[in-house]
């Protein structure tokens, strides 16, 4: 069977939008969460552990973007294995300590839905392991940053342009239709 190739397929950025512009009608839960960052905690360490993991520590602190935004690294263990999880609040347009602390609620309250559904997604993708990603090799990357990194990841295939160009696969351009069929009437 030929391999489908999407029409687009560079990687897109997401637009960050500032921590004032958001509310839950714009898809990003939790801005005006009553919750305490205690409280938050808790729940992430039952959701963590919920998926077979263990929260080790919350170190909070300033990612260096531009715009500056605050979040947390969330360290845990998973079996044998040490992992991190970083999470990064909205930026803020004009920052103040309220807000500052509303946006890191809101950050919480985000790590806290990702792992709460990804626990749910596991009882229908059987065989899941959503902590893999987040483990750390033995230079203290994740999975998934060190995959990023990776010019040869062993056990993937090439990439779907690397199959097109060798021949293995062929770009079909098309849409879906609906085919009645009538020989059951």
């Amino acid at each position: 069977m030929p391999s489908f190739i999407p029409d687009d397929m560079e990687n897109k950025e997401p637009t960050i939008p500032w921590f004032e512009e958001v509310t839950s009608e714009s898809g990003i839960k939790g801005h005006y969460t009553k919750k305490s960052i205690e409280e938050l905690k808790t729940e992430i360490k039952a959701a963590m552990s919920r998926l077979g993991g263990g929260v080790k520590t919350f170190m909070s602190g300033t990612y260096e973007t531009e715009p500056k935004r605050y979040g947390y690294l969330i360290n845990f263990a998973y079996g044998s294995r040490e992992g991190r999880i970083e999470i990064a609040a909205l930026p803020m347009e004009k920052e103040t300590e309220g807000k500052r602390k509303r946006a890191l609620k809101q950050a919480l309250f985000t790590a806290r839905e990702m792992l709460e559904a990804q626990f749910n997604s596991g009882l229908l993708v059987p065989g899941s392991a959503p902590l893999i990603p987040y483990l750390l090799d033995d230079q203290g990357r994740t999975l998934s940053e060190a995959m990023a990194a990776a010019e040869n990841i062993p056990l993937l295939s090439p990439p779907m342009s690397e199959q097109v160009k060798s021949g293995g696969g062929d770009v079909v351009d098309g849409e879906f239709t609906e085919v009645k069929d009538d020989t059951h009437n």
